[in-house]
């Protein structure tokens, strides 16, 4: 299997500049060492200087096609070996081509490579040029073709292991920026659970309340009046939550809030308004009462909120009882209304569609590993029940 790895030259030059640059200069280095070695350039015979420079231009194609390049460099040099009788340089382009193919081939092809190459060699220099064993240059070929071999395959793990850095870096990277992202948008759908529970309540409270007052302005004076009272009351609520919430988004920074966050503390105000809202409403508490995580204290009044909210909205003349039960690793909301949640045969309105209210407060419960069901009661109304985990560590 082939292992195509990049491979960059030094200073940052583009591949096939750099390829270009070391044929050209490997050709003139032959070509001059060619002339030296004949006592002039006259005297060397051109067909060493074209067998020379030949090998030597293979080279700009050598990681386009390390395997022709490997053949054309060997075949040109034991060509030249065998007659015209150069100087050990022109090895080099066999070296080369040798080394590149240990980066980009196979390792038994690769291997197979250097060995031919060697033994090539060593057999061309000793039978045809030297006539002999004897000269050093003929045992120096296998070694150096070997030599070609394992710096080739010591780059290339390095390249590779450049390369995996760099991976995991760029993975690692896209994980934070995704991690962000994940975060952003959970702390945005928080704050828009948030504003749902505070507005929707708010409003409603005051679009059933204004109703009121329109409609018993003349008869009733203060009744119209109890009911504006209402609507003030509700409005500053709801004003005083939004103003802690805006206040997390334009101070993020600040370790203390604003104001106290929402939680089973304030319920008693929650039962008022909802009772000042046309909504008789009632409250039970059941076990030890003791104090709950920040997060499972507002999950808890936001699910009582929101609940009662829809009976506001939807139960029409209805009253409605919140139970709150608290057990050893648990604790248990229930609201249930004896409005028009039934199905019709029961009262002859449609049933309360589970909505967005529903689907938020769900979603709440199940952030922290608790559970809620909601739905229409058999002989009218509707009923909300949360089941919120409260033991040490949720």
């Amino acid at each position: 299997m082939r292992n195509r790895l990049p491979i960059s030259g030094p200073a940052r030059l583009p591949a096939w500049e750099f390829d270009a640059l070391l044929a050209a200069v490997l050709a003139v280095a032959l070509v001059a060492v060619r002339g030296l070695e004949a006592h002039g350039l006259q005297r060397a015979g051109w067909l060493g200087y074209v067998l020379s420079v030949a090998a030597a231009s293979m080279l700009a194609g050598r990681r386009r096609w390390p395997l022709p390049v490997f053949v054309g460099t060997l075949v040109s040099s034991v060509v030249a070996i065998a007659v015209a009788s150069p100087t050990g340089a022109i090895s080099l382009t066999v070296v080369i081509a040798v080394y590149t193919s240990a980066q980009v081939e196979g390792r038994r092809l690769s291997v197979l490579l250097a060995l031919l190459a060697g033994v090539a060699l060593a057999l061309a220099r000793g039978l045809l040029q030297y006539r002999g064993w004897s000269d050093a240059r003929t045992a120096v070929e296998p070694a150096v073709a070997l030599a070609a071999l394992f710096l080739g395959w010591a780059v290339s793990s390095h390249r590779a292991y450049i390369a995996e850095i760099e991976a995991r870096a760029a993975q690692a990277e896209r994980t934070r920026e995704e991690e962000a992202r994940r975060q952003v948008d959970a702390e945005r759908l928080r704050i828009a659970r948030e504003l749902h529970d505070v507005l929707a309540h708010g409003i409603a409270t005051i679009n059933v309340q204004a109703g009121v007052a329109a409609h018993v302005l003349h008869e009733r004076p203060d009744h119209a009046a109890e009911a504006l009272r209402t609507i003030k009351a509700t409005s500053k609520d709801a004003l005083r939550e939004l103003r802690g919430i805006l206040g997390v988004l334009r101070e993020a920074d600040e370790i203390e809030p604003r104001e106290p966050t929402p939680g089973l503390s304030q319920l008693d105000r929650l039962i008022d308004a909802t009772s000042q809202a046309g909504v008789p409403t009632q409250v039970t508490i059941s076990g030890h009462r003791r104090p709950l995580p920040a997060t499972v204290d507002l999950a808890a009044y936001r699910i009582v909120q929101e609940s009662l909210t829809n009976v506001v909205r939807h139960a029409g003349r209805a009253s409605a009882l919140v139970a709150v039960s608290y057990a050893d690793d648990e604790m248990t909301i229930s609201v249930e209304d004896d409005g028009r949640g039934g199905p019709p045969a029961t009262n002859g309105h449609r049933p309360r569609a589970l909505g967005h209210g529903i689907l938020g407060m769900r979603e709440r419960a199940h952030a922290l590993g608790g559970r809620l069901e909601a739905g229409p009661l058999a002989n009218g109304g509707f009923r909300v029940c949360a089941h919120l985990p409260v033991a040490t560590g949720t």
